[in-house]
């Protein structure tokens, strides 16, 4: 796998450092290819901790990055007769 890393794209280079310290793989590639495989799994997480009776807006703040955000709103209504 070739990773463009040079020019405007060299801040890539971190990213993939800090990917590979994170998973611990031997490699850049195998560290990407590592976190390719959990992504899916883990925005399903967060969608079923979107939903969750216990979710709070400061929860949802916490898991949220810039790339996986989550919000939660409440609604509530009041109906008198």
């Amino acid at each position: 796998m070739n990773i463009k890393t040079d020019g405007s794209h060299e801040f890539r280079l971190d990213l993939v450092h800090r990917i590979t310290q994170r998973t611990g793989e031997g490699t850049g590639a195998s560290a990407i290819y590592r976190s390719m495989e959990g992504y899916p799994q883990l925005l399903d997480a967060l969608d079923r901790a979107a939903t969750h009776e216990d979710m709070t807006p400061e929860l949802a703040d916490a898991l949220s990055t810039p790339r996986a955000t989550r919000r939660h709103e409440i609604d509530a209504e009041v109906s008198l007769e």
